[in-house]
Order: C-alpha cells, then structure tokens, then sequence
C-alpha cells in the first residue's frame, strides 16, 4: 500500500503542486484509520423527495435544482432531497454541515446542467459525507459550533422579523403622509 503511494506521488512530482501531497497522504492515513469502510454512510440516507412518502426520521430537505442547490430546508418543495437521520442530534449536525457547504459555495463546481443546473445526489452524499467525517474528528468544538449557529439563527430570525415590521411601520407612515396632504388640499 504504501510503496503504491510513493510511486504515485513520484509520477505525479511532475504535474502537481507539493501541497497535494499532504493531502494525499492525509487521504490515505484516513483510509488506514477506517480499514477503508465509511462509517458515515450508514449515519444518514439521502433519497429524492417524493410527495406520496413523508419520512419517519428526523429529516430534512436539500434543494436540488438552481443555484441554489445545496440549500437546506425545513419544508420539501418539489425539486430537493430528503436526508433522513436515525436521531435528532445527528440530524442537527447533518444540517449545519449542509448549511455550511451550501454558504461556502462547495456545490458550486459540482452542479451540472447547461440552462437549469442541479446537483447529482451522489455528489450531494459524497461531499455530505467528506465534510461529516472531517468534522466528526473534534466533536467538542463540533457541539460548540453548532449551538452558536443555532443561536445566531434564531437571533438572525428575530432581527429578520424585527426588520420587517420596521418596514411595514415605514409604508404606513408614508401612506399616512400621503394621504394627510391629499385631505389638507
């Protein structure tokens, strides 16, 4: 295994920058660690959403089309994923990562599709999975992170609705203005 590794990176010493070497051989420390078995695989399933099925699970939804692909959602609509987890915890972790490659713009390269582009949900489960197995490897900073994106969510919602009844109050104030000028004529 290894003498295959060192004269792959000898072949490859020519085209390739030496970065990528640590990344290989951080590749294949991986595989060592995990006796070249995924455990994530088994954590979560990822399905095309269907309106006549409603999962059991704790699930959310994966926008699948546009370029927004990739987003996390907690209502289906018609063009998205499923990902369905065997506890809420693990869903909650799932969706922070999703969240967090759909903000980073990972699916980006990997969208396909000249007029509409969508994201395979092989592609959607492989980088689902490369992220969740990343992530898993200090878990005290994982459960740290999470709950301040939860936290910042929930005060971002807040904001969002304190914004908007700004807004309303700003056009009942202008109508108000309006229609005081009208009736002083």
């Amino acid at each position: 295994m290894t003498s295959g590794v060192a004269r792959l990176k000898e072949r490859l010493s020519l085209f390739f920058f030496p970065f990528l070497f640590s990344l290989l051989d951080n590749c294949v420390r991986s595989a060592a660690e995990h006796n070249f078995k995924s455990p994530v695989m088994s954590d979560f399933v990822l399905k095309g959403y269907s309106a006549q099925t409603t999962p059991r699970k704790p699930h959310f939804f994966i926008l699948s089309r546009g370029l927004n692909s990739g987003k996390p959602l907690l209502q289906p609509c018609p063009n998205c994923f499923v990902l369905s987890a065997e506890v809420e915890e693990r869903k909650q972790t799932l969706y922070w990562i999703a969240y967090s490659l759909w903000k980073t713009r990972a699916y980006r390269p990997h969208l396909v599709g000249s007029v509409i582009p969508f994201l395979r949900k092989d592609q959607c489960r492989k980088l689902i999975s490369e992220a969740y197995s990343s992530v898993c490897t200090y878990p005290g900073a994982l459960s740290k992170s999470i709950a301040l994106l939860t936290d910042i969510e929930q005060k971002r919602q807040h904001f969002q609705a304190v914004s908007d009844h700004i807004g309303i109050l700003h056009e009942a104030i202008l109508f108000r203005l309006l229609h005081s000028s009208k009736k002083a004529r």
